[in-house]
């Protein structure tokens, strides 16, 4: 028993200590940076490239065969996420495919941001700001005034003048959203909880009788309810964002104001 756990325990360290290894065992190469010298030769590559008609196309493979079947000139290509090595093909492929996931986690968490800040420079943007120097429950609220060092944010007929130097988290709802989801999670869970002492008290033979007379007399109404609760519930959908990232100016506008 000993010598298992000892196996487990030095397994587990070393995956740990590879892990970071594993995540960036991949190159990226942007456009300009793909040449003939910088490609692996038999190495396992995702390129995105324009195609003739101006599309963006994305084609994995092994260099020698994807070059071999389909020629992509360099002056098209966009981007190449490349194997490090040119080793086992199953290696390769789950370098380059881990490296892909990472790099759309990042972009999707870009987008977020870009489009929090459209919706700030856009609207009368609603924010939520972390600052425990000033008040330990976070502050939300429109925000009416920005400077260099201090904001100003409404909630009601309450105004809070939060300094910039304060703020340990940023927030800006892009949207609301309806909770349909977690109410159906909720009248599940709730509904579940709820008939299974009765099912478990009833004989091994007649119990999955009397779940389905339980879930059907019991749970369902729950959860259909909850479900209902859930959907006339809505819920801000907030982007954290970087007060450097956003910025409020003076500027005329067409009817003479500012």
């Amino acid at each position: 028993m000993k010598k298992l756990a000892a196996v487990f325990v030095t397994v587990t360290l070393l995956l740990n200590a590879m892990a970071p290894a594993l995540v960036y065992a991949a190159t990226y190469l942007q456009g300009a940076e793909v040449n003939a010298n910088t490609l692996v030769r038999d190495a396992y590559v995702a390129v995105t490239y324009y195609h003739s008609k101006g599309k963006q196309e994305l084609e994995k493979g092994w260099i020698r065969a994807l070059f071999g079947k389909k020629i992509i000139a360099y002056d098209k290509v966009l981007s190449v996420i490349m194997s490090e090595d040119s080793t086992t093909p199953v290696k390769q492929i789950n370098e380059v495919d881990r490296f892909m996931r990472k790099r759309e986690i990042e972009q999707a968490k870009q987008e977020r941001v870009q489009a929090a800040i459209h919706r700030f420079n856009k609207y009368d943007a609603k924010v939520r700001v972390q600052a425990p120097s000033i008040q330990k429950r976070r502050i939300s609220g429109r925000l009416i005034k920005m400077t260099q060092d201090t904001l100003v944010i409404q909630r009601g007929h309450t105004f809070f003048q939060v300094p910039v130097s304060s703020i340990s988290n940023f927030e800006v709802s892009i949207g609301r959203y309806r909770n349909t989801n977690r109410g159906i999670a909720i009248g599940v869970g709730l509904g579940f909880a709820i008939i299974a002492p009765s099912v478990l008290r009833e004989d091994p033979e007649w119990r999955g009788l009397a779940f389905l007379v339980y879930g059907g007399t019991i749970s369902l109404p729950i959860c259909i309810v909850s479900t209902l609760i859930g959907a006339m519930i809505k819920s801000d959908k907030w982007v954290e964002v970087p007060p450097d990232r956003l910025n409020l100016s003076l500027a005329p506008t067409s009817t003479k104001g500012l």
